[in-house]
């Protein structure tokens, strides 16, 4: 299912038809959804819910912002921003442990503890990125990159202000499938 523009309207289900609840948009991915679910313009969202599925999932559009704290719960790959002019914002937050791989681009910033990859879920760059989770609160700025990072030569900026960082494999630098500049800031 390839989505355009969702902002701020129905609840949206990719098994079902859009019901209204008022003016703040929930999108609920069914556990039963399978293929690919790609989000193509902007989205901005209260609520986001992924079910359980072996779907993939993509946020391509140039602007994404969600209110809750996010779980990708699909077994198939996730995808956030597929351009390093792309934002994403997860303003309580996001965990991304159970997809087969994560790809990412542009600037994603996250306003809660965020966990990426885990040791069977690779964190690819698709374009420089920069990861900031220096704007939450005291006690929830934590980025754990759980997975082997590579990019192909992709810039990664991370900063968590007072939070922890904490890192598998960030890849080395400049070779093959190794990443670019690599900056960490407080």
């Amino acid at each position: 299912a390839a989505i355009g523009n969702l902002v701020n309207g129905p609840v949206w289900s990719a098994t079902g038809a859009p019901t209204s609840v008022g003016s703040e948009l929930s999108i609920i991915v069914a556990s039963s959804q399978s293929g690919n679910v790609t989000f193509s313009g902007n989205v901005v969202a209260k609520d986001f819910s992924s079910g359980s599925g072996a779907y993939n999932l993509a946020f391509n559009g140039p602007n994404t912002d969600i209110t809750n704290a996010v779980t990708f719960s699909n077994s198939g790959t996730v995808k956030l921003g597929n351009l390093a002019s792309d934002s994403l914002s997860f303003r309580a937050g996001f965990t991304a442990i159970n997809p087969s791989s994560v790809t990412l681009a542009g600037i994603i910033t996250s306003n809660g503890t965020t966990s990426i990859g885990d040791s069977d879920t690779a964190i690819v760059l698709s374009a420089n990125t920069i990861i900031d989770t220096s704007g939450a609160v005291s006690g929830s700025r934590n980025l754990t990159l759980g997975g082997v990072v590579s990019g192909a030569n992709k810039a990664l900026t991370l900063s968590t202000g007072d939070g922890t960082l904490a890192t598998v494999d960030l890849g080395a630098s400049g070779t093959g499938n190794g990443l670019g500049a690599i900056t960490i800031t407080a």
